[in-house]
Order: C-alpha cells, then structure tokens, then sequence
C-alpha cells in the first residue's frame, strides 16, 4: 500500500514539475516572441522614416525638371499661338 502511495506521489511531482516547466517554457518562448514583435516594429518604423526621406527626395528632384519642362512647353505653346495669330 506504502509502495502504491509513494508511487502516485511521485506521478503527482512529476506532473507537477512537467506543468511548472511547460509553464515557464511558454513564458520564455511568449518573451522572445514579444521581443521579435518589438524588433519588428522598430525595423517598420526605421523603414518609413527612410522611406519618407527618399520619397521627399525624389518628388523635389522631379518637381524641379518638371517645372523646367512645362515651362518651356508654355513658352512653346505661346510662341505658336503668336506665331499663327500673325498669320492672314
């Protein structure tokens, strides 16, 4: 009787310790996946900003050339149209 007692005694610590352990398992892995989330997001905030900055770059550099362009195709346009109004 003694034997079968110890018997479920030791089941009931060994389940116990497996609960605690798969306990403690699942918080170290939810830490490292908090921390992957964390890295992530700071990774995605990086990335905008850089993005931003490029974006802000690039449409200056084509504003510039653009508003040459369209000046001169407005100064052409005009050109034409005193040239064919001189026209009897």
């Amino acid at each position: 009787m003694t034997s079968r007692l110890h018997h479920t005694e030791d089941r009931q610590v060994k389940d116990a310790a497996t609960y605690l352990f798969t306990q403690e398992t699942a918080q170290v892995t939810d830490r490292h996946r908090l921390r992957d989330v964390e890295q992530r997001a700071k990774m995605l905030q990086e990335s905008e900003r850089l993005s931003k900055i490029l974006l802000d770059s690039v449409s200056h550099e084509l504003r510039t050339p653009i508003a040459v362009i369209t000046g001169a195709a407005n100064a052409l346009k005009e050109a034409c149209d005193l040239s064919l109004a001189r026209v009897p």
